[in-house]
């Protein structure tokens, strides 16, 4: 896995691979990870740039989807738990200043636990899942559209959900017609990891 980086005169990148950093690149540089997923980034900036502006930055992962953000050299993404970087966004923002979204606050935002439920689904046609994480409340009916997955034979649908501080997640299914699947309004139960679902019967991959 590789990343390029936006070439920009004052601009240094740095990555996280196989349990390393990689030392500071600078813009315009391509960061070869070697076969290996770039897990986190650092960003910082150098020379009159830094005297000028703050930089923002957020990282897309496997499994978590966009990330908070950071700024200012701090980790962004996440530590060894298998999670690669499939995007990421950076703001310059001139000193003292804030745009929506990001704040002056530059505290690390790198994930080094999955806190994660990935579910491949067998069942309804274009099926629906309605569910709430831990205590919280429920989603909207009919829940989210589950992404169509060739991930697991026999398993033509997925959904990956952040439980972000929780442990549990309370769900159940429908085909957006009126038909659902919820073990007798009992619900179905699943914590964190990932889990194939079909016909009531729940399996645990990992």
């Amino acid at each position: 896995m590789s990343i390029a980086t936006p070439k920009v005169e004052g601009i240094l990148f740095k990555a996280y691979i196989n349990g390393e950093w990689t030392e500071w690149k600078t813009g315009g540089s391509i960061i070869d990870g070697k076969g290996q997923d770039i897990q986190a980034i650092k960003i910082k900036l150098s020379g009159e740039l830094a005297e000028q502006c703050d930089v923002y930055y957020r990282t897309h992962n496997r499994h978590f989807g966009w990330l908070g953000w950071t700024g200012n050299g701090n980790a962004a993404g996440t530590k060894d738990i298998n999670s690669a970087i499939e995007g990421y966004q950076i703001q310059l923002v001139k000193k003292d200043s804030t745009i929506d979204g990001i704040t002056n606050d530059t505290k690390e935002y790198c994930r080094e636990n999955i806190t994660t439920t990935t579910i491949y689904y067998k069942g309804y046609e274009n099926p629906n899942i309605h569910y709430k994480i831990g205590n919280g409340k429920w989603t909207s009916v009919p829940g989210i559209k589950m992404e169509e997955s060739s991930q697991i034979e026999g398993f033509p649908y997925v959904i990956t959900i952040d439980l972000g501080e929780e442990t549990e997640l309370t769900a159940c299914f429908n085909d957006g017609n009126g038909n659902w699947d919820s073990d007798n309004k009992k619900n179905y139960m699943f914590g964190v990891g990932e889990y194939t679902y079909s016909d009531g019967s729940i399996t645990k991959l990992n």
